[in-house]
């Protein structure tokens, strides 16, 4: 399957995009090729192939979905380049 003008020009337009004629010829190219990598995927008979959760190998572990209620606020004026009291200080941009 290739591009054809039409829709060469049409995804350019939203695009926004101005081709000249190198551009057009690589563009359409490269968007040929990808869709028919996309027609090779989906010949591929999945059938009886079991949907994966994760990836093989990769165990993890699973949190609890809890609120938790640490208070990081020290640690971050800490890190900041000026603070006064448990506020940051910042310059003073609009007079």
């Amino acid at each position: 399957m290739g591009i054809d003008c039409a829709t060469l020009d049409h995804l350019a337009g939203l695009s926004r995009l101005a081709l000249d004629g190198p551009q057009r010829a690589a563009l359409s190219a490269e968007l040929s090729a990808l869709l028919e990598l996309f027609d090779k995927l989906a010949a591929i008979d999945v059938t009886n192939i079991e949907p994966m959760l994760r990836p093989p190998g990769e165990l993890g572990s699973l949190t609890a979905d809890a609120p938790e209620q640490n208070d990081h606020s020290v640690d971050l004026l800490g890190l900041s380049a000026a603070c006064q009291g448990e506020f940051f200080t910042v310059p003073r941009v609009i007079d």
